[in-house]
């Protein structure tokens, strides 16, 4: 996505202890804001309220304190107030672009107390990113400004007059190329004794994941992988080698792999219909199977392992032999011939009926004892997973819910179990995020409701990391958390938990991801 500066708003406060910035109008979600804030003072710092991350600062001993910051839009954002020193005169700006999802990690800065700026190069760390200087001088006429740079464009041209002076704010921007590009250092004469210059990188959002696309593999010889969005159809046939094919989350998708020889994996099997075949054979992952079907034909043999089969229909055949996994049959039916054999381990099954012949044969592992408990959406597919629900049945009586086993009757209800703290975790599949490139998560968003700050995980190729959301509300509000810079990886698995058993009602997550160049391999 292309960055763009859309507008600006500039701001005034003589003599006094903060200045309160202007929002620019019309003010989009997603768009960055970059604040830019100056005052006239020899010592002390300036203080960004929370939602701003302010990057840096610096003091010009004879005159004069700058500091930069910037948050990501999200509806919920109002006029910052800056703490400045105390009585001092100030001046700033607060920039709106589109297409930024942050700023480069690394940038220049200088100051004088001599006319004459100048300011050192920055290289870019992302493809498609904009330089941008922040210029600051104090005195002169009114309109005296710095000269645009070659090969830059000036955004802003801002003149503040009061009592004490004129205060001047330029901003400026130059696109640069691929990753690696170099900005050109800076240097012009404005006239002003007393003057700040900054240069850093907008580093561009990352594309929406949008299209139709149909993907034909045959006759390759080696790997193949076929990644494709909303709707898709993609077809695998005459492959030596390994071959996987992941679909997308939304509107409907059909995978088929056809003479295979090594491996494959397909994740996100919506429906599964097999006549006189092999639906998952030799050492094949189907996560999770939600509706399978098969007449004449093995659906899970030879080490297949599907974690989660909600419903499974078969007639005249083997549902799942020599040492196949299902760690969850909710329904199983079959008519003429074994559901389960030679030691094919179960974790839990619901729910099995089998004719004609043994449901259960050889040596298989079954496990019932009602140590956890699944809850699931049949609209959606989606489990919920209540860890020591020891029951095995339960009841509605006068409006309460009660759970029955061996050590009695219990009611289910409270903000705690047995007085200890309820942890909720919601956890995510591990996901490329939509690239096979190398990228980082700089900023989260969830919608939630929530007595205390939600949590959020992040595991990257072996490493972990939590970071706590920036508040909690009462009602339906956004929040957002700051991810740390070095946390990059190509798969990303993402945890949201609750803290100290607190009651959470979660509507949205958003990760802003910031892909690059590079290739992990």
């Amino acid at each position: 996505m292309t960055i763009s500066f859309v507008n600006s708003a500039a701001s005034l406060q003589y003599f006094g202890n903060d200045i309160s910035l202007t929002l620019p109008s019309g003010v989009t979600a997603g768009n960055l804001l970059l604040g830019f804030v100056a005052s006239g003072s020899t010592s002390g710092t300036h203080t960004w309220p929370a939602g701003w991350t302010k990057l840096d600062g610096q003091q010009q001993a004879s005159y004069g304190y700058t500091s930069f910051a910037y948050r990501i839009a999200d509806g919920s954002e109002t006029a910052p107030t800056v703490t400045i020193p105390a009585s001092t005169a100030a001046n700033g700006v607060i920039c709106q672009f589109s297409g930024a999802s942050g700023i480069g990690a690394a940038w220049q800065k200088n100051a004088g107390a001599v006319a004459g700026e100048s300011v050192s190069s920055i290289t870019s760390t992302a493809a498609n990113s904009v330089a941008c200087y922040l210029w600051w001088g104090q005195g002169g006429a009114a309109s005296e400004r710095l000269p645009t740079p070659s090969g830059w464009s000036r955004e802003v041209a801002a003149d503040s007059s009061t009592a004490g002076g004129n205060f001047h704010i330029d901003v400026g921007t130059k696109a640069l190329g691929g990753s690696g590009s170099s900005s050109g250092s800076i240097s012009e004469t404005s006239g002003r004794s007393y003057w700040h210059l900054w240069n850093f990188e907008l580093q561009e959002s990352a594309p929406p994941a949008t299209g139709t696309s149909s993907v034909t593999l045959d006759s390759i010889t080696g790997s193949a992988t076929a990644s494709s969005g909303n709707v898709s159809v993609v077809p695998l046939g005459a492959i030596t080698g390994s071959a996987g094919a992941i679909t997308g989350a939304g509107g409907s998708s059909s995978a088929s792999l056809s003479s295979i020889t090594g491996s494959a994996t397909a994740i996100g099997v919506a429906a599964v219909s097999v006549d006189s075949g092999v639906s998952v054979a030799t050492g094949l992952i189907g996560e999770p199977l939600r509706l399978a079907f098969a007449d004449s034909a093995v659906l899970a043999s030879s080490s297949a392992s599907s974690p989660v089969i909600l419903v499974v229909l078969a007639d005249s055949s083997v549902l799942a032999v020599h040492t196949a996994s299902a760690y969850r049959l909710l329904d199983v039916a079959v008519d003429s011939n074994s559901a389960l054999s030679t030691s094919a381990p179960v974790a839990a099954v619901y729910s099995v009926s089998a004719a004609s012949l043994v449901s259960v044969l050889t040596g298989l592992q079954f496990v019932a004892d009602f140590t956890d408990g699944w809850a699931y959406n049949l609209n959606t597919g989606a489990g919920s997973f209540y860890e020591g629900f020891r029951f095995n049945s339960f009841a509605l009586i006068d409006g309460e819910y009660y759970g029955a086993n061996e050590a009695g009757i219990f009611r289910l209800g409270g903000d705690a179990d047995d007085s200890v703290p309820i942890d909720m975790t919601i956890t995510l599949g591990t996901s490329n995020l939509g690239s096979s490139r190398v990228k980082r998560v700089p900023t989260a968003y969830v919608g939630a409701q929530s007595d205390e700050p939600l949590v959020l995980t992040c595991r990257v190729e072996g490493q972990e990391y939590s970071y706590t959301f920036s508040r909690a509300t009462a009602t339906m509000a956004p929040a957002k958390v700051q991810i740390g810079k070095g946390l990059a990886g190509v798969y990303w698995q993402i945890e949201l938990s609750n803290t100290a058993g607190a009651d959470a009602e979660i509507d949205a997550l958003e990760l802003l991801v910031a892909p690059s160049d590079r290739r992990r391999v």
